[in-house]
């Protein structure tokens, strides 16, 4: 569960690591998601079935990322999740 070190990855690094992150926490059920990076922030977006999926979801973003610099924007089973824009 190694933590962000700031600068230390780019932030296509950084995209590829939490997508790399959240395929292998779900076992690869989760395929509506995408993240986009920039100056570090990380935007989890899209759709997936289930909280539970949402969940691993973020688990996974979490393991790597600051809460702080976490926007979510995911819709769960057509719900749009509070703090969506």
């Amino acid at each position: 569960m190694g933590g962000f070190v700031p600068g230390s990855l780019t932030d296509a690094e950084l995209r590829h690591q939490l997508l790399h992150r959240i395929e292998q926490r779900s076992g690869g059920r989760i395929r509506g998601v995408d993240i986009s990076v920039r100056g570090g922030k990380v935007v989890l977006s899209g759709r997936v079935n289930s909280y539970y999926l949402l969940s691993l979801a973020l688990a996974a973003v979490r393991e790597t990322v600051n809460p702080t610099d976490l926007e979510l924007q995911v819709e769960v089973d057509g719900v749009k999740m509070p703090g969506r824009k």
